[in-house]
């Protein structure tokens, strides 16, 4: 999930800056300590120190290119993979005629994967996975148990659910969808944060 890759940048970022300040604190107070003990002359000194201030430059900016090009390949390596799997991932859902999404339950905001919006007639185009759009495009006559059934779920009351309802595709059809999603991630209080879920067309697994 997009959160998760945010911590391991958080973390990265930490990491870098906790070995700056670690590195530059022994720096400055070794070479002070040795600075002091082997020159006695305050221009000796004044100059000494100038050199080991550029050095200080050069030896940590070579540092931080190492620490940083190693980190930045390892996200690079992790991004590409989860590339790599949701590519494979969106072709076996696409194939099978289900899709999934993501929610974030604080702001209201989804994403969702192509074989999702496939289901209903979307290929591009595509308009902003929210509640309140997902609320609109419910049936009429599915809207009231499918919006309970998901606020339980919301509110912590249940921790997943599974219910059929029909969504109104791009063309206005119905389509006749089982959904099914459970809470995968909380907050500190216990309040639920994220959701995942999968949308299966019925008529296509009724067809089977």
């Amino acid at each position: 999930m997009p959160h998760q890759l945010d911590k391991k940048i958080t973390q990265g970022v930490f990491a870098i800056v906790a070995s700056y300040v670690l590195i530059s604190t022994a720096w400055i107070s070794l070479s002070d300590m040795i600075l002091v003990k082997l020159f006695s002359n305050i221009n000796d000194i004044r100059n000494v120190a100038i050199f080991k201030g550029v050095l200080f430059v050069l030896v940590t900016a070579l540092l931080l290119f190492v620490i940083i090009s190693k980190y930045a390949h390892e996200l690079s390596e992790i991004h590409k993979k989860l590339n790599e799997d949701n590519s494979r991932l969106n072709v076996i859902l696409q194939m099978s005629k289900q899709g999934f999404y993501e929610l974030e339950i604080s702001s209201g905001k989804a994403t969702a994967s192509a074989g999702y919006w496939s289901m209903l007639e979307y290929d591009r185009d595509l308009p902003q996975l929210t509640l309140e759009w997902w609320r609109q495009a419910l049936h009429p006559e599915d809207r009231e148990l499918a919006v309970t059934t998901l606020n339980r779920c919301l509110s912590g009351e249940i921790s997943e659910y599974r219910i059929k309802y029909r969504l109104k595709t791009k063309s206005g059809a119905w389509k006749s969808i089982i959904s099914a999603g459970m809470v995968v991630e909380y907050n500190l209080d216990g309040t639920p944060e994220w959701m995942v879920g999968m949308h299966t067309d019925l008529e296509y697994l009724l067809a089977v």
